[in-house]
């Protein structure tokens, strides 16, 4: 979250007038006020403004999961608005800050920050502050979308009211499948002359960290095996591989759920890594190795009963 708005609007400005580097993900930030017609400004990782009605750009400057503008909406000086996403903070995680100055009648604005591509386990954390002068009463909601789509508002976290100079945090429902994504949504209306210096948050909790282990370490020769490598943690459902070694003669591997069967036919014991990834597309994350070991021995010896000697003496 960015913490101190007044940092963030700087860096902002100071990117405005920085080399664009645009980014490899598609986060888009959006503005619209209630005038009729209604004036918008769409900026996107192409880091070119789309205006409908009445707006200008005063700077506009993206990064990697960054989109900053600053410009004039109807009656509106948006003095910055700046939108970041992964890599820039940890996902799953949005943030949205910015300064905004109404004009001589005052209105509405509402802006958007989304971006897509997420996974994590859930809930969500919706967190804002903002700081007023004049008169201005506004709403935070932040959004989680199951479809994987921008902007999109399939399960609402929970929404923050604010009419004055304040701060909150709200707890709702998180995705329920991955890859999902996540909206920002700030509705504020401004009298006039009136200002707004704003903070959102929207933050799902991260899947637990991927990992894996070892089947069970011994068989036997001719008895039936069955166990399997164990999967925990990152997003289900999983793809399991031996990427060195081998497992003994007679085993196989179900690269789906991890099994591994059969009957051992020798013995000796085959040392092999596993690998195991996951559906989250998290590169950085989604694959795991480590190194097991399965021992076959031979089965024991058959019991034996022999006759004592057959002779005596009396």
């Amino acid at each position: 979250m960015l913490r101190t708005l007044p940092q963030a609007l700087l860096g902002a400005l100071l990117l405005g007038f920085a080399s664009t580097s645009y980014a490899v993900t598609p986060p888009a930030l959006t503005l619209s006020d209630n005038a009729v017609p209604k004036n918008s400004v769409t900026i996107d990782s192409t880091g070119v403004p789309s205006c409908v009605g009445v707006c200008t750009t005063t700077f506009v400057s993206t990064s990697a999961g960054q989109v900053n503008w600053g410009g004039t909406l109807g009656g509106f000086t948006i003095n910055v608005v700046s939108g970041v996403s992964k890599p820039g903070l940890p996902p799953p995680q949005i943030d949205l800050g910015g300064l905004v100055t109404a004009g001589s009648t005052g209105g509405t604005i509402t802006i958007r920050w989304t971006d897509v591509g997420f996974d994590g386990s859930g809930p969500a954390t919706i967190s804002a502050s903002q700081t007023i002068t004049g008169s201005v009463s506004s709403t935070y909601t932040g959004y989680v979308d199951n479809t994987n789509t921008a902007f999109g508002t399939g399960t609402k976290v929970g929404t923050l009211s604010f009419t004055s100079t304040d701060s909150g945090t709200k707890t709702g429902p998180g995705p329920t499948s991955q890859p999902f994504s996540m909206t920002d949504v700030v509705v504020a209306t401004l009298g006039a002359g009136s200002s707004l210096s704003l903070d959102v948050n929207l933050m799902s909790a991260p899947p637990p960290p991927l990992a894996l282990n070892c089947p069970v370490s011994s068989g036997q020769v001719g008895t039936p095996y069955a166990s399997s490598l164990m999967a925990t943690g990152g997003v289900p459902p999983y793809s399991f591989s031996i990427i060195s070694g081998s497992l003994p003669q007679g085993l196989s591997l179900n690269l789906s759920t991890g099994a591994i069967s059969g009957t051992p036919v020798a013995a000796g014991t085959s040392s092999f890594t596993a690998q195991v990834m996951d559906s989250s597309g998290n590169s950085a994350k989604n694959t795991v190795t480590t190194n097991c070991s399965i021992t076959i021995t031979n089965p024991p010896l058959p019991l034996t009963l022999a006759c004592a000697s057959g002779t005596g003496q009396r």
